[in-house]
């Protein structure tokens, strides 16, 4: 095995993409098992006034609150917005109120129309003095984001692959969700499914200290979407994800564990040339568990990559899909080994 060492250089039509520069901040402070309702005591949600019901989408009413920064300005000039189709970024480790502002763009009558692809960047105090370390138009900046927006007539399409992950249940249901919590699944005490799968999945007590565990929305078969649990409390019978928002009541998930400390292979199509088409791929990555690729038999010499861009992070990623006029709520991956990609064809 070889570690993954990347220099990635793309090139884009300066008639069909707009590069830009965010500085709209993001949440300041972690809170785990957020429910959309509970706040600081003593705040009120803007435009809140007495006497309102209980039935208020509280989380609406915060989306909307973050949403109310201005786009960067090198997305307002964009006369077309409703030509754009992607956004590919790189942020640091608070995007909230960038991806939220994002939702200025306008919606075709059924629908979105952009896929939103993001590189949380990596963490450089030690390597630059700074948290992270983003460039843009020959400026460095420690927060923020710096992205693209494309408009050509070649949309991509979206794909996610896990190679590092294995279930350890067969499919569930949300049943209850709020904020990051997942309240239940099957209707049952979701801490306690997860403790009991771990049990049956033969990883004895040592094991279970070196492996993360994930839920993983499943479609045709597949993790499409997949969320770091950060905790449980079988007492109370929830868990909380690292994301904004949990699967919505009637998603079919299964619970899966990260892989051990060691190398997250990935997978070969996603390091090789292709004839028909040109790729981005963003990867999550650890320092416990690299990503790595089996190297050419007998080849020690720099291998060039044509149409292939590779980025990982151990910060992870962030995706929001477009598919048929809906889109999915922009979720986080930082499972080792996973990855995001866009394929354009020629």
């Amino acid at each position: 095995m070889q570690g993954l060492i990347v220099s990635s250089v793309a090139f884009f039509d300066a008639s069909s993409s707009r590069v830009f520069r965010s500085e709209i901040p993001g949440r300041s402070d972690a809170q785990v098992g957020r429910s959309p309702g509970a706040r600081k005591s003593g705040t009120q949600a803007p435009g809140a006034q007495d006497g309102l019901s209980d039935a208020i989408e509280w989380e609406d009413i915060w989306n909307r609150s973050a949403g109310q920064y201005e786009l960067p300005k090198e997305l307002e000039g964009i006369s077309r917005k409703d030509a754009v189709h992607s956004i590919i970024s790189l942020t640091d480790n608070a995007p909230q109120g960038f991806l939220n502002a994002l939702g200025a763009f306008p919606r075709a009558t059924k629908g979105c129309r952009h896929d939103k692809l993001g590189l949380v960047a990596s963490s450089t105090p030690f390597v630059t003095g700074r948290p992270f370390t983003l460039f843009h138009n020959g400026s460095s900046y420690s927060s923020g984001a710096v992205g693209m927006a494309l408009s050509s007539t070649a949309r991509p399409s979206a794909s996610t692959a896990f190679p590092g992950l294995r279930p350890i249940t067969g499919d569930l249901t949300v049943t209850g969700s709020e904020g990051n919590l997942i309240q239940e699944l099957n209707n049952k005490n979701p801490s306690q499914l997860l403790l009991d799968a771990i049990q049956k999945s033969g990883l004895d007590g040592n094991s279970v200290k070196d492996h993360d565990f994930y839920i993983g929305v499943m479609q045709d078969g597949t993790p499409a979407q997949v969320y770091h649990i950060m905790s449980g409390d079988p007492s109370r019978g929830t868990i909380a994800l690292d994301s904004e928002v949990a699967p919505a009541t009637g998603a079919i998930v299964q619970l899966f564990h990260g892989p051990a400390p060691g190398a997250v292979d990935v997978p070969k199509s996603y390091l090789e040339p292709q004839d028909d088409h040109k790729s981005m791929t963003f990867i999550a990555s650890s320092m416990d568990c690299p990503v790595t690729a089996v190297p050419q038999p007998g080849s020690d010499e720099v291998q060039v990559i044509e149409g292939t861009f590779v980025a990982s992070s151990e910060n992870g990623f962030l995706l929001s899909r477009c598919e048929d006029g809906i889109a999915e709520p922009t979720w986080k991956c930082t499972a080792p080994g996973g990855l995001a990609r866009l394929t354009w064809s020629d």
